[in-house]
C-alpha cells in the first residue's frame, strides 16, 4: 500500500462532490481522515452518513470509538 492518504482523500472529495449522499464513500472519506489523525473530521463524515443511514451500524460503532 501506497499510504498516499492525501492523494486518497483529494480523489474522494472529487467522487464525493458527484455522490453527496453515497454512504460508502462518505464512510471511506472518513477512514482516510482518521488515518491523518483527523478525528473531528471522522466525526463530521460520519454524521453525515447517518442523516441518511441511521441504522448504519458499522459507522455508529466507528463513531463510538471515535469519541
Amino acid at each position: 500500500m501506497l499510504k498516499d492518504y492525501q492523494g486518497t482523500l483529494k480523489d474522494l472529495n472529487k467522487t464525493h462532490v458527484l455522490e453527496r449522499n453515497d454512504a460508502c464513500t462518505l464512510s471511506m472519506h472518513g477512514d482516510i481522515k482518521g488515518m491523518l489523525k483527523n478525528y473531528q473530521g471522522v466525526l463530521e463524515d460520519l454524521d453525515k452518513v447517518h442523516v441518511f443511514e441511521p441504522n448504519n451500524t458499522c459507522t455508529l460503532n466507528t463513531h463510538g470509538h471515535v469519541k
